[in-house]
């Protein structure tokens, strides 16, 4: 049996989740291979809320002040409905981090990235995984530089976090099942002028169309609704200066039949996608990460399709119910 160290681990996909995953890895004394196939990061922002579970994940490997040191702390979430104040703070929960930490998906990719370059640990961008199969407790796979170099290479381990339309889930025809709602959100990300407080999250549920508001970074904010029309319906007292970025979405709600095939696990988008309700998605696959390092550690990967898929379950079953209110499906939303 391989000492740990010894293990030759790869992790395919270079966004929060992969890094993650080489960054717990890391600190297990193993230094994984970890690929992306973009050459380039992506500046418009997507995942953003990192919530108290996470920071305390990367506080047991003494990181979380580097992971956040370009954030800012949210201590509030106002829910109104009408003109009623229906939730209000954090600051009441009984939590080590009792707030929640945002910054854009680009700079926790930076922090991430940085932390594994101290560790000796270079992400390999531009790298395509063009096969992947599972023989005696081994992992064949073939990768493809871009200079259209290949290799074929043999690895113990491969955590895959290469997204929602995961090529290597696909390959080795794992289902992903789920179903998609029937009405889409639509995103914008603007600068505008506005009385709300900027370390506050914001969510109106007027007469029409629910509203969201929370701030990426400086005087740039994020605005999500189900209204096409969202920028000519906001709530009265905000007044836009600058469309940064629009676009929309339909909204999945899908989970990975297995969690685990063979020797490939799979974590982050790759294996659940769901609404952006209540901020967990890349939390979620970073908890991925955490638990197959932690797992491979102890040699328990056999608990892993288990105990991600349990917990997984549990917490889109809860998104399901927000994303509802917010869609307006559910009475709560018609009081």
């Amino acid at each position: 049996m391989k000492k740990i160290e010894e293990l030759k681990i790869l992790v395919i996909g270079g966004g929060p989740v992969g890094l993650s995953a080489a960054l717990f890895l890391s600190h297990k004394g193993i230094k994984p291979r970890i690929v992306e196939k973009l050459t380039e990061v992506n500046k418009y922002s997507r995942a953003l809320a990192i919530n108290p579970r996470t920071l305390e994940l990367f506080d047991k490997i003494n990181a979380v002040a580097e992971f956040i040191k370009d954030s800012y702390r949210v201590n509030a979430a106002n829910f109104f409905i009408g003109s009623r104040l229906v939730i209000n703070n954090f600051e009441v929960v009984n939590h080590k981090f009792p707030f929640i930490s945002v910054q854009p998906q680009y700079v926790s990719e930076r922090a991430l990235s940085e932390l594994l370059n101290q560790r000796g640990i270079t992400i390999e961008k531009g790298v395509i995984v063009k096969e992947v199969s599972t023989t005696n407790e081994l992992v064949k796979c073939e990768l493809q530089a871009s200079d259209g170099r290949t290799e074929s290479l043999v690895f113990d381990y491969i955590f895959c976090a290469d997204g929602a339309h995961s090529a290597i889930r696909k390959s080795l025809g794992l289902k992903f099942n789920g179903s998609t709602y029937n009405s889409p959100l639509f995103l914008c990300d603007v600068t505008f002028k506005t009385n709300l407080n900027p370390n506050d999250f914001y969510l109106f549920f007027p007469k029409s169309q629910p509203v969201f508001f929370i701030r990426i970074e400086r005087d740039s904010w994020r605005i999500i609704g189900t209204d096409p029309e969202i920028l000519d319906n906001l709530p009265k007292g905000h007044e836009i200066q600058n469309v940064l970025w629009q676009s929309n979405f339909v909204i999945n709600n899908r989970i990975i039949e297995k969690f685990r095939f063979g020797n490939v696990f799979f974590g982050g988008d790759a294996a659940h996608v769901h609404s952006p309700a209540g901020g967990r998605g890349m939390n979620l696959g970073i908890e991925d990460a955490f638990v197959f390092a932690e797992l491979l550690a102890e040699n328990r990967l056999n608990e892993y399709d288990k105990l991600r898929k349990n917990a997984v379950k549990k917490t889109l079953s809860k998104i399901d119910m927000i994303t509802k209110v917010i869609l307006g499906e559910n009475f709560f939303y018609r009081i």
